[in-house]
């Protein structure tokens, strides 16, 4: 290349598409263009007679393709990080927490007034045999929305396993546990 400002763009221009990672879509589109708009008001006002234009502004050009590239890349992982850490921490039959995050909640509680409801459904194994898994699935869906239906925002409820389910009552005390606990075994028995 004749033109000088070619290679020191791409030495300048590497600790900025490394920082471009950490940036979000929108400023990388702002950022994409003021460069641009930067290299050719440069490439008009230094010399012009002696700027190879095509070449400056093809690599900023090749530059801030790659910035966008690592942009849209670093969103779409982000994404899918969310997306697996979700799954991770949800049980993906009734979307409720999973035996995983009850294990790492329970772990957490210091000294405070926590009560927890242990939900089994009855003759389970005997619906997934009669009905099929599907109709089994149901039941569960059925049970985890009673749940969650009665949940105030500090409680957590979770399926342990198979047919249990259970639900962490932050800040309330036993007696007031045993009426939430008949509360949702009524709603469960009206629903199913």
């Amino acid at each position: 290349s004749d033109d000088p400002s070619a290679s020191s763009q791409l030495a300048y221009c590497w600790p900025v598409l490394f920082a471009s990672y950490h940036l979000r879509v929108g400023a990388a589109r702002l950022i994409a263009v003021l460069v641009v708009a930067a290299e050719i008001t440069l490439c008009v006002a230094i010399d012009p007679a002696r700027v190879v234009f095509e070449d400056a502004v093809g690599v900023s050009l090749i530059l801030i393709a790659l910035m966008v590239v690592l942009v849209y890349a670093r969103e779409r992982a982000d994404v899918a990080i969310r997306a697996l850490r979700h799954d991770a921490e949800h049980d993906a039959v009734t979307g409720l927490l999973s035996r995983r995050s009850f294990d790492a909640d329970i772990e957490g509680f210091d000294d405070a007034t926590v009560s927890l409801i242990v939900v089994d459904v009855d003759n389970f194994k005997s619906v997934n045999d009669s009905f099929g898994h599907s109709v089994g699935d149901r039941v569960l869906r059925i049970g985890a929305s009673c749940l969650e239906a009665n949940d105030r925002e500090q409680d957590s409820a979770y399926r342990l396993g198979g047919d249990e389910l259970a639900v962490l009552l932050r800040g309330c005390p036993g007696d007031a546990a045993l009426r939430r606990a008949e509360d949702s075994r009524s709603a469960v028995q009206v629903a199913v």
